[in-house]
């Protein structure tokens, strides 16, 4: 994993693998870049360029009370593009990473990239009455308790053990 400095003195861990046509991963709230790593080793597998960043005060990035602003984080990933001279960058967000997407476009618009996937959790997280794309096995009678002991397995995930 690499590092540089942002202009107001933070370091901000990055991961950088792969040739082609570069995109950026910007995880969501207190998730590291490693929760990209299905997405990473198949968007390498396609012939793609794939850059994760650890935004501050996230994975190995410094953790800092100052610059906690989307604006902040919207100018880190510029400076992240400006630090390994990208342009034509595809950038891809989940959660608040898709925030920050919208806070770096708030900022420079469309200036180096070539497309923009933003991610979030579904529009309804409870499943039923015809809707079951909501999270794996949560229902209306089981939503008081579903989460009492962390997130269930989904069988969607790496295996441990």
């Amino acid at each position: 994993m690499a590092t540089f400095t942002t202009s107001d003195g933070v370091g901000l861990h990055y991961t950088d693998d792969g040739d082609g046509p570069p995109i950026v991963l910007l995880a969501g709230f207190c998730a590291p870049v490693e929760s990209w790593e299905f997405q990473r080793r198949a968007l390498r597998g396609a012939g793609r360029r794939v850059i994760g960043l650890d935004r501050r005060s996230h994975g190995a990035s410094d953790d800092v009370a100052h610059g906690q602003r989307l604006a902040r984080h919207g100018m880190d990933v510029r400076e992240l593009l400006d630090h390994l001279a990208l342009t034509g960058v595809a950038l891809a967000g989940q959660s608040m990473g898709a925030s920050v997407i919208w806070a770096y476009y708030d900022l420079f618009g469309a200036d180096r990239l070539r497309a923009v996937v933003t991610i979030d959790q579904t529009p309804r997280m409870v499943n039923g009455d015809g809707w079951d794309h909501g999270f794996y096995g949560l229902t209306n009678d089981n939503v008081g308790t579903f989460f009492d002991n962390g997130i269930p397995q989904t069988g969607r995930a790496r295996k441990t053990g």
